[in-house]
């Protein structure tokens, strides 16, 4: 794939196939998940696996994605707060001018 920017994380540790790996790259706005099994590995634990976890990660993917959101939200309030706080500085520092005045 050319053009492509993301990252790629092995989801490993103790599994119920430790002869098989997870991979997960991660773009923008999409996940593809890898999953390598040995060349010994049942189709029907790979068929098995697949259907057992697909809503599992979908879930996963759900909340990791809500939390993402409200990160990036959070930033953007944190940036409002700043220009409004300038803003309100400002007034409090006339306010304070005319009343001495």
């Amino acid at each position: 794939m050319s053009g492509w920017l993301g990252r790629l994380w092995e989801l490993s540790g103790e599994g119920t196939l430790p002869q098989s790996h997870l991979y997960e790259l991660n773009q923008a706005d999409n996940h593809t998940l890898i999953y390598l099994f040995t060349a010994d590995t049942n189709p029907e634990t790979i068929s098995d696996l697949k259907s057992t976890l697909l809503s599992e990660f979908l879930n996963l993917f759900l909340h990791r994605h809500k939390i993402d959101w409200f990160y990036c939200d959070s930033r953007d309030r944190k940036q409002d707060l700043k220009e409004a706080s300038g803003t309100v500085k400002k007034l409090l520092d006339s306010l304070t001018q005319t009343i001495q005045h």
